[in-house]
């Protein structure tokens, strides 16, 4: 058996072996260099707190763990900018009066566009998302009393409900107000017109006996099962007090004559 003479190679017998042994430690180096930096950025991330004077740029998503996330001081709000477009999402926590918005007091939190663009947006669902019982709400502490905004666009207030409402809002409770216009509301000036009925009050005596209620409105048993429309109630007692405004007209031309009749038989 015959022995091989040919010496095991050695750093530096000759130059490609160096250059790839070279290579190869400088290849570690590096890989352990990155290793070692995603360990520590991993651990600023998910073990402790970190501290950044600068800015941190991200060009792919980030991923945020925990309960504690984002901290800020003073009146340096958190700020969601769209860069290209000069507009920003920016939520704020107020240090006195006036901080951020009008009407703030220390402590009060704010959410609020910044820049370009005229709507701050807040949805629930895709843009072709159009299921009535998903809603947006903003609820009172420790209530399931709020605002809902369903996705259909009508508006509830009080208890979230699946059926959204059918009309525009919907209130379950009272509403107090200083002043209500209705724009819609149609008038009643047809009654003055010259071939407008006007019962004679004997009729109107008769329909009262029978029906316990006036002409044209409706019974207390019907305003109690299905509401009462105040646009068209309020057209309907407009159109009554006119009717009386017509009975009191006859009533006083009947008494002149009267009058008159009285005078002469006196003379």
């Amino acid at each position: 058996m015959k022995h091989s003479t040919q010496k095991p190679a050695q750093i530096g017998d000759n130059h490609q072996n160096h250059v790839s042994l070279s290579t190869a430690y400088g290849s570690l180096l590096v890989i352990l260099f990155l290793f070692s930096s995603f360990v520590s950025f991993s651990q600023t991330q998910i073990g402790y707190d970190a501290v950044v004077d600068g800015a941190w740029r991200f060009n792919g998503d980030v991923e945020l763990y925990g309960k504690k996330t984002f901290y800020t001081d003073g009146l340096k709000p958190v700020n969601i900018m769209y860069s290209s477009l000069l507009s920003r999402l920016e939520i704020g926590i107020a240090q006195g009066n006036g901080n951020y918005s009008p009407g703030t007091q220390a402590g009060d939190i704010v959410l609020r566009r910044l820049g370009e663009g005229k709507k701050l947006i807040i949805s629930n669902g895709t843009t072709h998302d159009w299921d009535p019982s998903r809603a947006t709400g903003i609820l009172a502490s420790s209530s399931e009393i709020g605002l809902w905004v369903h996705n259909n666009g009508n508006v509830r207030l009080g208890k979230y409900s699946s059926s959204a409402p059918r009309v525009k809002l919907a209130v379950d409770g009272s509403i107090e107000a200083k002043e209500v216009k209705i724009t819609s509301a149609p008038g009643a000036d047809f009654v003055f017109d010259e071939d407008y009925y006007l019962r004679d009050l004997q009729e109107v005596e008769s329909f009262i006996k029978e029906n316990k209620h006036l002409p044209e409105i409706p019974s207390a048993t019907e305003m109690e099962a299905s509401g009462v429309n105040l646009a068209e109630m309020n057209k309907l007692l407009l159109m009554k007090v006119e009717e009386l405004t017509l009975y009191m007209i006859e009533l006083l031309k009947e008494i002149n004559s009267l009058k008159t009749a009285q005078n002469d038989a006196s003379k």
